[in-house]
């Protein structure tokens, strides 16, 4: 039978007449008729629902909406969304919480969402017509799932990351991901067992949470001006790397598969650690050339683990629940699709990507290669997207890039209708002329 894209959660309704379906690939609930095994009209709800539950009467259905970081509350008579509650962490300010598995209370009262991008369960009163946010509850890294205890007096957690990440100096890069020392062998994770705070404690929870996060956090949820800063200097004295500075072009080049102290760990000038450096001056004298003249960035982190996930923090600065869920099981080899550079998919986060910021933003952008492809793609097997030359090349919504200028360029890590060769793309590329994005109108610069 077939739903919408993605499908995640499911639950039934309570005569198990109803399925209802959350299609993570889209915005929308799919309804099934059992008896006819028939898909009815879908239900609007926000990005990337992952999860949803009934109401312990069956009336409403509350679903998780990852990336737009809400709950959605779905009345079943009108089979409409009536409600759309922020899970509270940021304030609507800021996104990146990630709310994914959903947990009811026994008396169906309070409702625990798992929100897994902010380490914490956010705590609801759904019993009112309205939900609202309670507090939060710290937890460890990127919970999965939640229940109480037998009790009924403790919250258990299933951490997915655990609760921390070690150091791999024993890699042996030949081996790879097939190695034992691989990052995502040596990540393991856990359950907290966690005795229920009272209402006070769970309001002071979204500080604890916020904390946990870093001092940028809250100085950028209390100033707007702070947001558009971003993180302080680490010598306020210098104004190079700030809004209005003196960089009018930036360069950035990805380099994948390496961290910082494997590479740059043996610059003096750096923060590093030079014990893990696998790959030094002697063997990459250009990147510390690059480095000595241009600054290190020796402090600036990405909450990533490998390509997929590394990739969409350099791009995006965050990789959103479906990168995060379906990362390890195509490392460890049991699923192929590969669909996490594709913007068309889950994958893509609700501020989308660094270049359509900048579009926004009417800068102008040429990409070489990231999320770019030689030919048009057909459908993926996994997400059914097809490619974006089905839009309008003017049209500037989220998901699309308006592009202008060579047959190369790319909307969406997607093809433009035109294909082109390797050796094409090479040949223009060489001339600087492949892949110039430019905004759809030009402002004059501050």
């Amino acid at each position: 039978m077939k739903v919408g894209r993605h499908p995640a959660g499911l639950v039934f309704a309570r005569d198990g007449k109803r399925l209802y379906v959350a299609n993570r690939g889209e915005r929308s609930l799919s309804v099934v008729d059992v008896a006819a095994a028939a898909a009815l009209d879908p239900i609007a709800v926000g990005d990337h629902p992952d999860n949803v539950v009934l109401s312990r009467d069956g009336a409403k259905l509350y679903v998780s909406e990852s990336d737009d970081d809400a709950l959605g509350v779905v009345d079943l008579k009108t089979a409409k969304r009536s409600a759309d509650v922020n899970v509270g962490l940021y304030e609507a300010k800021l996104y990146g919480a990630s709310p994914t598995a959903l947990f009811l209370g026994p008396d169906g009262r309070r409702l625990y969402v798992t929100c897994s991008a902010a380490n914490a369960v956010v705590v609801m009163d759904v019993a009112g017509s309205d939900a609202r946010v309670i507090g939060a509850i710290p937890t460890g890294w990127y919970p999965t799932a939640a229940t109480l205890d037998p009790t009924g007096r403790a919250l258990l957690v299933a951490n997915a990351k655990g609760e921390g990440s070690p150091a791999n100096p024993q890699l042996d890069p030949a081996r790879g991901s097939r190695d034992p020392e691989y990052v995502s062998k040596l990540t393991v994770g856990s359950v907290r067992r966690i005795p229920l705070p009272d209402d006070a404690a769970l309001a002071t929870g979204i500080g604890d949470v916020r904390a946990h996060a870093g001092p940028f956090l809250r100085a950028a949820l209390g100033s707007r001006a702070a947001l558009l800063d971003g993180p302080p200097s680490d010598d306020p004295g210098r104004k190079i790397v700030a809004r209005g500075g003196p960089i009018e072009h930036v360069i950035y080049i990805i380099k994948e598969n390496r961290t910082f102290d494997q590479v740059l760990g043996d610059e003096k000038a750096g923060d590093g650690d030079a014990s893990l450096t696998m790959f030094g001056a002697e063997v990459t004298p250009n990147q510390h050339a690059l480095a000595e003249r241009f600054g290190i960035f020796d402090n600036t982190y990405a909450d990533s683990f490998v390509s997929p996930d590394g990739h969409n923090w350099s791009t995006a600065a965050f990789a959103d629940d479906y990168v995060e869920k379906f990362v390890p099981p195509n490392t460890g080899y049991r699923r192929s699709p590969y669909d996490f550079e594709d913007p068309v998919s889950p994958a893509r986060p609700r501020s989308g990507y660094l270049w359509d910021d900048a579009l926004q933003h009417h800068v102008s952008i040429r990409n070489y290669g990231e999320y770019v492809y030689d030919s048009p793609r057909r459908p993926s097997r996994a997400t059914g997207a097809r490619p974006a030359c089905s839009r309008s090349p003017t049209t500037s919504t989220r998901g699309t890039i308006p592009t202008s200028a060579t047959s190369c360029v790319r909307r969406n890590g997607r093809a433009n209708s035109r294909s082109t060769s390797r050796r094409e793309i090479f040949r223009r590329s060489r001339s600087s002329a492949c892949r110039t994005i430019t905004p759809p109108t030009r402002l004059p610069r501050n």
